[in-house]
């Protein structure tokens, strides 16, 4: 299965901080899909790399933005449930409860 990706924004963002105090590899995603526009929540085909120069380091991020409201009601709920099992989709309900 696979999504008409016309329907996402591509977005391209970086994150750099003095010293990289404060950059967040959630920052940067977060930042990624602000920019796509309202509703946008899903990236997609994402790119993340780490770069440094001497006083500045943080993220880059190239992906495809994806409004999954929009992917769920063109899928429905069935098939947005075997979209993101098929692409090993990582939600926040996923992540290991760290203390």
């Amino acid at each position: 299965m696979s999504i008409d990706k016309s329907k996402g924004k591509q977005v391209k963002i970086k994150d750099m901080k003095a010293f990289g105090i404060n950059a967040t590899f959630k920052g940067v995603i977060d930042k990624a899909l602000n920019t796509a526009g309202p509703g946008y929540d899903l990236l997609v085909d994402g790119v993340v790399s780490y770069s440094s120069y001497y006083f500045v380091a943080g993220y880059k991020i190239e992906g495809l933005a994806i409004n999954t409201l929009k992917l769920k009601s063109e899928l429905g709920e069935e098939g947005f449930q075997k979209f993101l099992k098929e692409h090993s989709v990582v939600t926040p309900a996923d992540m290991p409860v760290t203390n």
